[in-house]
């Protein structure tokens, strides 16, 4: 059994880019875990309802008045707890403007919509509709795809969203949709959602802060049109522990057609006018 803490950011009317990110992890690591963050929280006088990673990393609201080396050793200290056990990061970001610019078809396939051949090569056709209105399904679906292959065979991956977040009401839908229409490879890996208070959490704490820096590390390079910096401090260290390169993704411009040519190769150019 692995537990994943996941939370989202973009996911908002007039967003350039959205992100799911998060950890999984076995129980007894998130244990571990979980008391050194309240550890490193209570020496700095942080409540643990007062952790927001956009408060917390553009030093404002709660830690406007934090001295600037104490606001350092706070953020450092954080990500330092991250990597210290055996949890591992996953985080998959879109730009929403080149999701818009693909066709109806290829935006159904990658918002969950099914290729069928009927044994047929190179004669698949989509069988089902996807939610091409909703661009984050693309990023969910992936996220959710790798994280039930990392579950052992004959186990579970579990997922936990913070029920007073603003993605709780996406993630229900979200992960309904995928139980009634179970990704074929890892449909028995899929095991229970559960809304815990994020701001009780200390995993979920953990899964919004590398969610906003991915965030805010896409944004920076969407709008320079360059991504070939590799993320600076504190996003750096939170993504130490990936098992991976295929669990840090940007879709973009560029993947997303590397992306398609990798189902062109296995079902033909299905989506052909």
């Amino acid at each position: 059994m692995i537990s994943a803490y996941l939370d989202e950011s973009g996911v908002h009317d007039g967003a350039a880019v959205c992100v799911i990110a998060g950890y999984f992890g076995g129980v007894g690591q998130w244990r571990k875990f979980e008391i050194l963050w309240r550890k490193i929280l209570a020496k700095a006088d942080v409540p643990l309802e007062q952790f927001h990673a956009n408060n917390l990393i553009e030093h404002r609201k709660f830690f406007f008045n934090f001295p600037r080396d104490k606001h350092k050793k706070l953020i450092d200290d954080l990500a330092a707890a991250i990597i210290a056990y055996k949890i591992y990061p996953i985080s998959i970001g879109l730009v929403l403007a080149d999701f818009n610019a693909l066709t109806l078809p290829q935006k159904q396939f990658f918002t969950g919509a099914t290729l069928d051949d009927k044994g047929i090569p190179g004669a698949a056709r989509l069988i089902d509709s996807g939610c091409p209105t909703k661009p984050y399904f693309m990023p969910w679906m992936q996220l959710i795809k790798r994280l039930a292959s990392y579950a052992p065979v004959g186990g579970k991956a579990h997922f936990f969203f913070g029920v007073d977040r603003p993605f709780a009401e996406y993630a229900t839908e979200l992960y309904g949709w995928i139980k009634n229409n179970p990704l074929k490879l890892y449909a028995d890996r899929l095991g229970n959602a559960t809304f815990p208070l994020a701001k009780e959490t200390p995993q979920l704490q953990a899964a919004d802060f590398l969610a906003y820096l991915t965030y805010r590390h896409m944004i920076e390079r969407n709008a320079l049109n360059d991504w070939s910096a590799w993320p600076a401090h504190p996003l750096r260290t939170l993504l130490q522990r990936r098992k991976v390169a295929e669990d840090l993704i940007f879709y973009d411009k560029e993947t997303i057609p590397e992306a398609l040519q990798m189902t062109y190769d296995m079902f033909g150019n299905w989506d052909a006018p």
